[in-house]
């Protein structure tokens, strides 16, 4: 089952791919993602694995293995552990 943070990033990825999407939509969803992407990138750091692996799904986001892949890295880097 995905973790909430790798179905938000794929959501996000998706949601910002709808051609659909207002151009206000658009705008919100990739605020929304670019900060999310800062949190976990400041930190995990920016050569993280997890990292790498969210980028390489931006690439390609309907890539089943790349999603797979990225929720792997980022549970592997405890993402979805609440902070200490």
């Amino acid at each position: 089952m995905p973790e909430p943070v790798t179905t938000a990033i794929s959501a996000a990825i998706a949601a910002g791919a709808e051609t659909g999407a207002s151009e206000t939509v658009k705008q919100a969803i990739g605020d929304a993602y670019a900060g999310l992407k800062a949190l976990i990138t400041s930190k995990l750091g920016s050569t993280s694995k997890a990292v790498e692996a969210v980028a390489k799904l931006e690439e390609d986001p309907a890539s089943a293995g790349g999603k797979e892949t990225a929720g792997k890295e980022l549970a592997k880097a405890g993402v979805e552990q609440a902070p200490k």
